[in-house]
């Protein structure tokens, strides 16, 4: 699956919700929180939001996607107001109706633009059991000059893994520090990172 059959499964949310009677909520919809595209709509009484935004998930591995969520406004707006009468509407504060998780599984390069792939979480936790254990093969050749640094290096690299992995609490038992033959690397739970 690719972007546009997100696309064309967000516009299928969208026009059921208008085939119900629900129309564009325009007085609420200025401003951004970080989706990649949103819209409001009410059928005169509430108003809902239909937005699409990216999520990372960290369990096992990290697990990243696209999805669709539609969430009913708990702040108190009014719909059909104009936008100088009209309140802000917080994504995070929905009373979440309906969620559709797209995971990433893989990408792919063409004519230098990136494109990825996405399918279910089944499919995300397959691919990436693949990749580490791609990851793994490539580096045999080295695991055997490998040495664990990670009492020495720990307070260095916790900047690089909140930054590299994206993670605001680090865990320091889930990071692990090596030097072998062809640098320094960084791994947190089950993904690496080489230092540069």
């Amino acid at each position: 699956m690719k972007f546009n059959d997100i696309n064309k499964r967000y516009t299928e949310v969208v026009a059921e919700y208008m085939a119900n009677g629900y129309t564009i909520n325009a007085g609420t919809m200025g401003g951004s929180q970080g989706e990649i595209a949103s819209i409001d709509l009410t059928d005169g009484a509430e108003i809902i939001r239909i937005a699409v935004e990216s999520f990372r998930e960290w369990n096992d591995n990290v697990k990243e996607g696209i999805q669709i969520i539609v969430g009913r406004s708990t702040d108190g707006v009014k719909p059909n107001r104009g936008e100088r009468m009209s309140s802000t509407i917080w994504t995070n504060h929905l009373d979440i109706i309906f969620c559709e998780k797209f995971f990433k599984i893989g990408e792919s390069r063409k004519n230098g633009q990136y494109y990825d792939f996405y399918g279910t979480e089944a499919e995300a936790d397959e691919a990436g059991a693949k990749n580490m254990e791609r990851w793994r093969n490539r580096n045999k050749s080295n695991q055997h000059a490998s040495k664990d640094i990670t009492a020495k290096a720990l307070q260095i690299v916790l900047p690089v893994v909140r930054r590299e992995f994206k993670i605001n609490r680090v865990v320091k038992t889930y990071v692990k520090v090596s030097k072998r033959d062809d640098g320094y690397y960084v791994s947190y739970k089950n993904t690496a990172y080489k230092m540069k």
